[in-house]
Formats: structure tokens, C-alpha cells, sequence
């Protein structure tokens, strides 16, 4: 009976250990979840925003469910990362902590490239043609603007419309490759034509459907203004160019 006894409690005594060893792990465990969770060591003293340029750090945090004194380690980085998606400025966002106190919150904002004119309202577009905001009186002034577009077309086929205008801004890539007038807007036709609407003088110059080389159109357009004289000049109106380039219509102001 006695061999029986030891051989019984030996038997038991490694898996009272473990269980003595799991049950200690799991109180150390559970303090130190508690110590760190509540501990005002860990409470969010600074949140640090990178990465603005149009936006303000003090605008981005208060877009943020997070606050400083709130528990760094229990906040919920998904859920900032989410807010700050619905600040129209801002194309990424990252959340992370920096222990023991730092939250650092990283951002890259929209660049906007030209605007976008969908009814009455003129949008803020990116380089890939792309509107994010709706754009203020003092965000307008000096982009170029691309009008003729229905809000409806950018609704059905939004990367359609995006490559229409990233299309007026390649042509006006090359008008700019030479010295010409300045251009406040460049708007479509019905059947697809680009015009350039010249800041000063106020000209109309319509090149016909935009491609990948306006060359030989900017060429013709270069030829006939400078075959225009001072006067002529400041009553030019329009300047057809047919896309052949057989044939070219100046018309006057009267």
C-alpha cells in the first residue's frame, strides 16, 4: 500500500507543478494586463502628427476617437485609421504607438493637380484625374480648371472621366513645353473637342479631340499667332484648328 501511495503522488506531483506553474503565469499575466492598462505611465501624453501640409496637426487630432490621458495601449488604432479616411484631405493614414506615452499618427495628403467643374460645384482633382474635395474660393485660384464633364459620367465610369482628364492635363503639359498664354481652363465639347480658354487675353483656342502628341496642333496654333498682329491679338476671339490642320478659323470681336 505504501509503494501504491508513492507511486500515485509521484505520478501526481508533475502535473500539480504545471498546474502551480500555469495558474502563477496566468496571475503574472493578468497584473501585468492590469498594471499597464491602468497605469498613468502609459497614458497618452503627446500625439504627433506627421505628414500635413494643407491640414493642421490640431485639425487631425480632433478627427482622431482618441484623446490624450486615454490608455495607449488599450486605444483603438483601427478605428483612427478609419476617422481620419473621412477627412477628404488625407489619401493615407497610419496609427501607432510609441511606448511608454506617444501616439504617432502619419498621414499623406491629396496633391491636387487642377480642378474639375461638375455642374455649378469645382472640384479638387489629383494627378490621375481622380476629384477628392469640393473645392473653396481661395483652393481655386490659381489651378487650371477642366470643365464640360457630367457628374453622372464620373458616377457610372469614374476611371473613364478620371482619363479624360488626365488627358486636358497632358495637353496642357505640352502647351506649356513652350512659351504661350497662360490657359485658366480647358474644357470639352459635346463631341469630345478640347478647347484652352487663355487667361489674358480671354482666347478660345479649340484643338479638336486631345491624343498623346499635340504637337503638329501647338505648332499651327504657334504659326498663326504670330502671324497676328498687336491689334489683331487683343480682338482675337477664337482659333479654330481643324484636326487635320487644313484648315484654321480666326474669328474677331467686334
Amino acid at each position: 500500500m505504501a509503494d501504491a501511495c508513492g507511486r500515485a503522488v509521484r505520478r501526481g506531483v508533475p502535473a500539480i507543478v504545471a498546474t502551480t506553474v500555469v495558474t502563477a503565469l496566468g496571475t503574472g499575466v493578468y497584473v501585468g494586463y492590469q498594471f499597464v492598462t491602468t497605469s498613468d505611465r502609459f497614458a497618452i501624453d503627446q500625439i504627433e502628427v506627421r505628414g500635413t501640409d494643407h491640414l493642421t496637426p490640431d485639425a487631425v487630432r480632433a478627427g482622431l476617437p482618441i484623446a490624450t490621458g486615454e490608455n495607449l495601449i488599450t486605444a483603438d488604432l483601427d478605428a483612427a485609421k478609419l476617422a481620419l479616411r473621412d477627412e477628404a484631405w488625407i489619401a493615407t493614414a497610419d496609427v501607432r504607438r510609441q511606448l511608454p506615452s506617444t501616439l504617432i499618427v502619419e498621414i499623406k495628403e491629396h496633391a491636387p493637380a487642377l480642378l474639375v467643374g461638375f455642374g455649378d460645384h469645382n472640384y479638387l482633382a489629383d494627378a490621375k484625374g481622380h476629384p477628392f474635395k469640393r473645392a473653396t474660393a481661395s483652393e481655386r485660384s490659381d489651378l487650371p480648371l477642366v470643365g464640360g464633364l457630367a457628374r453622372d459620367d464620373y458616377r457610372r465610369d469614374p476611371e473613364g472621366t478620371a482619363h479624360r482628364v488626365t488627358a486636358a492635363l497632358e495637353v496642357l503639359r505640352q502647351w506649356h513645353t513652350s512659351d504661350r498664354l497662360p490657359i485658366r481652363e480647358l474644357r470639352y465639347d459635346v463631341h469630345g473637342g478640347i478647347s484652352l480658354i487663355a487667361r489674358d487675353p480671354a482666347i478660345t483656342i479649340e484643338l479638336g479631340a486631345p491624343n498623346k502628341d499635340m504637337t503638329p496642333r501647338l505648332r499651327t496654333f504657334d504659326a498663326v499667332w504670330n502671324e497676328l498682329s498687336t491689334d489683331e491679338r487683343a480682338r482675337t476671339r477664337t482659333i479654330h484648328l481643324d484636326t487635320r490642320l487644313d484648315h484654321i478659323t480666326v474669328s474677331f470681336k467686334d
